[in-house]
Formats: C-alpha cells, sequence, structure tokens
C-alpha cells in the first residue's frame, strides 16, 4: 500500500508530542464514556422529574375535565341519533350494492371473457374506500355506545 507523499517529506513526530496526544485523546475517550454512564444512569429519572416540575400546572386543567357537561334534552339526541343511524344505512346500502357491482363485474370477466377490467378496479376501490369510511364512522358514533 503506497504512502502517501505528504508522509514521505514529513518529519517523525517527537516522543513528547506523540505521548501529548495520547493523553488528549485517552482524556476525550474517558470523558466521552463518563458522558455515556452518566446519560445511561440519568434518563429513567427523567419522567420523574418533569411530572414533578409540572404536577402544580396539571391541577387546572385536569378540573375543566372533572366538570360536568351540561345536560342536553333527549329529543335533540334523539333525532341525531336517528340522522347517524339513516347516514350509516345510507352508506351500508351502497356498499352492499357497490359489492354485487364488483362481484358481477369480476365473474362477467372470469366466466364470460367479457372486457370490464377498468370498470371492475373502479367499483372494487370505491368498494373499498366506502367500507373503510363506513367503519371508521360507525367507531366514531357508535363505539362507546
Amino acid at each position: 500500500m503506497p504512502l502517501p507523499l505528504r508522509m514521505l517529506f514529513q518529519k517523525p513526530p517527537l516522543k513528547s508530542q506523540v505521548k501529548s496526544e495520547m493523553k488528549i485523546r485517552s482524556r476525550s475517550y474517558s470523558f466521552l464514556q463518563w458522558l455515556i454512564v452518566f446519560a445511561a444512569f440519568a434518563a429513567p429519572l427523567a419522567p420523574l422529574a418533569m411530572t414533578a416540575a409540572y404536577a402544580d400546572d396539571r391541577s387546572p386543567v385536569m378540573k375543566a375535565f372533572q366538570v360536568e357537561a351540561p345536560a342536553v334534552s333527549e329529543a335533540v339526541t334523539d333525532s341525531a341519533q336517528k340522522d347517524k343511524h339513516k347516514i350509516l344505512f345510507a352508506m351500508g346500502a351502497t356498499l352492499l350494492l357497490l359489492v354485487i357491482a364488483t362481484a358481477a363485474l369480476g365473474v362477467a370477466m372470469a366466466l364470460f371473457g367479457k372486457e370490464v377490467f377498468v370498470a371492475h378496479m373502479i367499483t372494487a376501490g370505491l368498494t373499498v374506500f366506502l367500507a373503510i369510511a363506513h367503519a371508521v364512522v360507525s367507531m366514531v358514533w357508535f363505539f362507546p355506545y
């Protein structure tokens, strides 16, 4: 392996320079080692310090959640529930029609050799989109009952 030209024309370092460089390097490594040890022991204590520092700040926030919500009349709640059920029923009926259309197009392609691949893929995409939307809406509106 050839040496670079600059190394060929340099004077070799003195022994004292080599020793001082070794001391500097060993000091930096020892500092790095101590830093890693400190971080390893201090990391589990960080959440405790944060909770102690913010314990007083959280009490007004938690009090806001402990206040009871104002009572809503049952008529408003019932009409809102009925509207939600109607929307989900319309989504479900449309989803059922899209599933049937996708299956029919798939059968037409597979059994009868029709060229309806693009229509089949479009209805399949709409079916998946509506199924995900129906699931999300029902979970958001009715999950906790």
